[in-house]
């Protein structure tokens, strides 16, 4: 697995994750939202098109809290196709480095 395999050889250089250093990218998904309308009860909730629910926004609130940067990524933005078919590869790099130019403004 290349994900383990990663985090291995991070553990076995020595080198430590830490807030100063790593962000973290929380993929969202579908689940982590809001969708039924009787749960958006204020008119300026249902005017947005996407509401996190309290759970992943508490999540999300906590890293933060903690110093950790933190990039979301909703899964439907997500392209899952290879990137020799439509350059998906691209514009997953650009969903990412849009979240990240969007640290410093927040």
């Amino acid at each position: 697995d290349v994900e383990l395999d990663d985090e291995a050889a991070l553990l076995a250089s020595g080198k430590k994750v830490s807030k100063s250093t790593h962000v973290l990218l929380l993929p969202l998904y579908r689940e982590d939202f809001y969708h039924a309308s009787a749960t958006l009860r204020g008119q300026r909730q249902r005017a947005k098109l996407r509401v996190l629910s309290a759970s992943k926004y508490a999540e999300i609130a906590l890293m933060k809290r903690l110093g950790w940067h933190v990039v979301c990524v909703a899964e439907d933005n997500w392209q899952w196709t290879p990137d020799s078919v439509d350059g998906s590869s691209v514009h997953n790099k650009a969903l990412i480095l849009q979240g990240f130019s969007q640290l410093g403004a927040a």
